[in-house]
C-alpha cells in the first residue's frame, strides 16, 4: 500500500474507533476504495459462507467448533468464523493439515 493510501487507510480505520471524524472529510478515489475493501474485507458474503459451511457443526451452526482443514484453508475459515461467530479460533497443526477450534456463536455473545 502506498504512503498516501495508508494515511486514508489509517483515517477511515479510525472512523471505527472514534465517532468525531466526519467521513466526508477523506476524499478516495474509487480504485482507493476497493483497494481499502480488500484490506478491510478481502472476502465476499458468498466466500465467507462457503468457508464457514466447511466448519460449522451440525445441525446447529451456533455450537462450538471442532474439525480438521486444510491449512491452505487457515486465513478464509479464520474470516469466516470471526464474520459468524464473532472470533475465537485457535488452529493447530495435526496430522492431515490444521485443527480449528472455536468457542461457538452462543459461547461469544454469552448465552
Amino acid at each position: 500500500m502506498n504512503t498516501k493510501l495508508q494515511v486514508k487507510f489509517n483515517a477511515l480505520a479510525n472512523l471505527y474507533r472514534h465517532a468525531a471524524v466526519k467521513p466526508s472529510a477523506i476524499a478516495v478515489t474509487p480504485e482507493e476504495f476497493d483497494a481499502l475493501c480488500d484490506v478491510f474485507a478481502p472476502y465476499t458474503q458468498a466466500e465467507l459462507e462457503e468457508a464457514f459451511n466447511w466448519v460449522k457443526p451440525d445441525p446447529n451452526w451456533k455450537l462450538p467448533i471442532d474439525c480438521q482443514i486444510a491449512e491452505c484453508l487457515r486465513d478464509r475459515v479464520d474470516a469466516a468464523i470471526n464474520h459468524f461467530v464473532g472470533g475465537g479460533a485457535k488452529f493447530t497443526r495435526s496430522i492431515g493439515g490444521l485443527r480449528v477450534t472455536a468457542p461457538g456463536y452462543y459461547a461469544t455473545i454469552g448465552a
